[in-house]
């Protein structure tokens, strides 16, 4: 009888938290449609700030696959299409647009990132079956010259675009960072965070897949530099850190001073 109970509640918590998902991922379509709704009707083009909320439904792509295989599929292959759609017009605008501010140009550092992070689901199996048939020699060496063959270099490029994504957010930073650091501190510096921590995300699940079905030896150049990206990452992250909250503490002290004089 617990074991049953246990068995039940397990359902009952699985489809709960199916329910749930289904609900935030139709929100999520529902703002999309809205948005592409609003460019097309007053014929303006989409906001950079759009970008990377629209295309966030990829991350929850790898949540959906857990209980709803082609549910994650689906998102994971409607995130990479809006991507498209979206990024080089965001991209276009960081870089025309000087009042944009430097929050939402690093935001953009997020957008390609969750789309190959949500893409990572496609070299996985789609099911136990699938787990079992990978026991096969035949079917396995199937398997992996198909996601050699297709699945690759999608991966390559969008692996391409992080790098890219990345010398843009540092070079826009870099442009707006007379302007920024004038300014006092507000919660929507906590933006800087989450990008750095999709981009790192996006970067293993680059390598686990460089490493998986990559032909190339292991002391390769490209593949020991794939490896040492997420170090650079976090270097980046902790130089860029330091030097924010540096900043930040400076224009706090003169504000004060200036408060009190």
């Amino acid at each position: 009888m617990p074991f049953g109970k246990f068995i039940i509640c397990d359902l009952l918590s699985r489809s709960l938290v199916s329910s749930a998902q289904l609900l935030s991922h139709n929100c999520n379509f529902a703002s999309l449609f809205r948005f592409i709704f609003i460019s097309v009707v007053y014929k303006t083009l989409p906001e950079p700030s759009w970008f990377p909320n629209t295309i966030g439904i990829g991350l929850a792509a790898v949540k959906m696959f857990l209980y709803w295989t082609m549910g994650g599929y689906i998102l994971s292959g409607v995130s990479i299409v809006t991507f498209f759609m979206f990024y080089f017009v965001a991209l276009y605008r960081l870089h025309t647009n000087e009042k944009i501010s430097a929050v939402v140009c690093w935001l953009q550092l997020s957008g390609p990132a969750v789309v190959l992070y949500g893409y990572s689901i496609f070299s996985q199996a789609g099911s136990d079956e699938d787990e079992l048939l990978l026991l096969n020699p035949e079917y396995k060496a199937r398997f992996f010259d198909e996601h050699r063959k297709y699945y690759m270099p999608l991966n390559h490029l969008l692996f391409a675009v992080c790098v890219i994504s990345m010398a843009s957010a540092l070079y826009c930073l870099k442009t707006r960072w007379a302007s920024f650091r004038s300014k006092e501190f507000s919660p929507a510096h906590v933006g800087f965070c989450a990008p750095l921590a999709s981009h790192a995300n996006a970067i293993q699940a680059y390598r686990a897949a460089l490493n998986k079905f990559s032909l190339s030896p292991p002391n390769t150049l490209y593949k020991v530099s794939a490896t040492k990206s997420p170090l650079t990452t976090f270097l980046t992250c902790a130089v860029l850190t330091h030097h924010i909250s540096l900043d930040l503490i400076i224009v706090h002290r003169n504000s004060s001073t200036d408060t009190g004089a």
